[in-house]
């Protein structure tokens, strides 16, 4: 069956037809799917800036957080080292007491023979002047005598 021209000219006008409408619809489609894609877009765009903003306020956050934690455990390190260390002072003032308590009988005997205090005062020693006599100066407190009662 052969066709004639005018035949094909039709069939060739049909099939262009039908790819026109074809690609016009194509297009419209994809109109619809760039606008559909923009649209998610945007909500995209919209959840991540509220993600940014969740984001900075729980940093604004969390850095505080970390240097007072930081600080804590800086402190707590410092109480522990400074607790360590009255432990060790603790421990020399106990042996340095018990060494004074053993000496003690040795230091009263030595002021049983010396001369008694309130005699060693005359009437011009007053509070808070310095002594020269050799008798008081086991009793001399930084330069200056005790009070007397």
């Amino acid at each position: 069956m052969a066709l004639t021209v005018t035949e094909l000219a039709e069939e060739v006008r049909e099939s262009n037809k039908r790819l026109t409408e074809a690609i016009q619809e194509m297009g419209r489609k994809f109109d619809d799917f760039r606008v559909e894609v923009s649209r998610e877009l945007r909500e995209i765009q919209g959840d991540l800036r509220w993600m940014k903003r969740i984001g900075g306020f729980l940093a604004a956050i969390a850095l505080p957080a970390l240097w007072f934690s930081y600080s804590a455990v800086r402190r707590a390190t410092q109480i522990e080292a400074d607790a360590l260390a009255l432990r060790a002072d603790s421990a020399q003032i106990k042996s340095v007491v018990v060494t004074m308590q053993k000496d003690s009988p040795r230091i009263e005997t030595t002021l049983v023979g010396s001369e008694s205090v309130p005699q060693a005062w005359s009437n011009r020693c007053r509070v808070g002047e310095t002594h020269h006599r050799k008798t008081l100066a086991g009793l001399k407190i930084g330069g200056f005598h005790p009070p007397y009662n």
